[in-house]
Order: C-alpha cells, then sequence, then structure tokens
C-alpha cells in the first residue's frame, strides 16, 4: 500500500510539471540577443566560480552555474574552500542542470522557469537539438548495502510499477522497452536492464500540455545513480542525456580530486 501511494505521489507530481511545463521557447521582453551573456546570479555571484560539496562522503567541486537551482543562501556558509575542511554537508547529493548538447550552465536559474527551452541574454534562441537536462545525484558511488537505494533500483521500481499500476508491456521505442500506463496513472513507463539499468516515467502526450520524463538511471559498476528530468520531445535523445549527466559528475568528482579519482 505505501508503495502504491508513493508511486501514485509522483505521478501527480510528474502531472503537475507537466502542466506548468512548456516546450515552447520563452522569452520574456527583457531578454535580448542584444545584451550582454549574464555571467552572475541575482547575487552578483559569478556563475563560473566552483564550490566544493560532500556529497556523502564523496567530493564534488561545481560551478555555481549549474546548480539546480542556484543557491540564495551564501555557499560560503555551506561548502568548505578545500576538501575535508569542513564536514558541512548538502545532504547525499546535488541537483544540477545543463543545456544538451554543450553541458553548458543555464545563464538563468531554472527555479524560475518552466521550461526545457528558454531564450538567454547575449544567446540566439534555442534551436532544435538545444534543450535543458536537469539531474541529481541520487547515489553517489555508495556501495548498495550501504545506499538507500539498494530496494529501489530501475528494475525493483518497474515491478513495484507493474504491480500497483498496472502498466504492461507494449512493445520497445528508442531501444527501452515500453510499459503502457493504465487509466488510474495517465503515463508511460520505459526501462532498460543493461548498464546503466534505466526507468523513465513519461506523461501521456494526450493527456496534458506539455509532458515531462523523470527517471532514475543506475551504474551498477559503479555504484552511481542519477535522477535525470527532460522534455517528452527529447525522449529520443535519452542516452545522450544520460551520457551527459554522467560526464558532469565525474568531471566535478575529479576537479574535486586534482584531477584523479581513487576508485
Amino acid at each position: 500500500m505505501a508503495v502504491k501511494f508513493g508511486l501514485l505521489c509522483l505521478a501527480a507530481t510528474l502531472t503537475f510539471f507537466s502542466l506548468a511545463y512548456a516546450d515552447n521557447v520563452t522569452c520574456p521582453p527583457s531578454i535580448k540577443p542584444s545584451n550582454p551573456i549574464n555571467k552572475t546570479d541575482y547575487r552578483g555571484r559569478e556563475l563560473s566560480k566552483e564550490y566544493f560539496f560532500n556529497a556523502s562522503g564523496t567530493w564534488l567541486k561545481v560551478p555555481l552555474g549549474h546548480l539546480s537551482p542556484w543557491y540564495g543562501a551564501p555557499l560560503e556558509d555551506i561548502t568548505p574552500a578545500t576538501p575535508g575542511a569542513s564536514e558541512k554537508r548538502m545532504g547525499t547529493g546535488i541537483s544540477y542542470a545543463f543545456w544538451m548538447p554543450t553541458l553548458r550552465w543555464p545563464e538563468r536559474d531554472t527555479l524560475s522557469i518552466a521550461s526545457s527551452r528558454f531564450c538567454e541574454n547575449g544567446r540566439k534562441m534555442p534551436e532544435d537539438g538545444e534543450f535543458i537536462v536537469i539531474a541529481s545525484i541520487e547515489n553517489p558511488w555508495l556501495p548498495l548495502s550501504t545506499s538507500p537505494l539498494r530496494d529501489r533500483l530501475p528494475a525493483e521500481r518497474l515491478e513495484n510499477t507493474k504491480k500497483n499500476l498496472g502498466a504492461e508491456f507494449s512493445g520497445t521505442k528508442y531501444d527501452l522497452n515500453y510499459y503502457d500506463g493504465s487509466e488510474e496513472a495517465p503515463f508511460d513507463y520505459f526501462f532498460s536492464g543493461s548498464e546503466p539499468s534505466v526507468i523513465l516515467q513519461c506523461a501521456k502526450a494526450e493527456r496534458v500540455p506539455n509532458p515531462i520524463c523523470f527517471g532514475h538511471v543506475w551504474w551498477s559498476m559503479e555504484n552511481l545513480g542519477l535522477t535525470v528530468q527532460f522534455s517528452l520531445l527529447d525522449l529520443p535523445r535519452w542516452r545522450e542525456n544520460i551520457d551527459a549527466a554522467y560526464e558532469l559528475a565525474h568531471r566535478w568528482r575529479k576537479a574535486a580530486n586534482n584531477g584523479t579519482v581513487a576508485e
């Protein structure tokens, strides 16, 4: 019963964001290609400035611009100047955003923009293939025996979805197994049991105006778990999206360890 309630809560959340999201490019009058490129947040902090984060024992060095959302609190009060200098931490991981396919950080705070395609000062309008992905580090290289995900990997999530929400196998799409969601939860589900294993929950296009996909990705060889979120329009590029999220996580891990990581 608890599992079913949790799945329904996730479905409700995804429905809300799909209703609020916009796939069309959003351009407020004040945002213009002729304006200078934005290089700071609303506190005047450089988006390029890097901060150390302790993700359950794994150090990451992340540029402010990639954080999703940008943190309103002074980051100097949260993060140490060097790894190991402080035990202050921000939980088990961080949430971050990036443009595909360049992986650059957004130059507007994603918290205030319900869109995967938006205009930025000094930039031309996004073209086909240019969109935002939001990811988070759900399990930062923790041993599975101690991970909060030990009973919630993609395969287990799929079985719970089939059992509690009545999702049925309906074929393959984009090299993923496709499960048609029931009327109770107006979503489709996509799964891959390879490495990495993936489960994506996508709002049905006919049910909401701007459907999005939210999913969990698990690299069993590394004990690395990420979540990803992107528009349903970009589901055909799902593998590129998770590869990019993976690349950034590894880039920041190496940056915090002077370019090397002891495996």
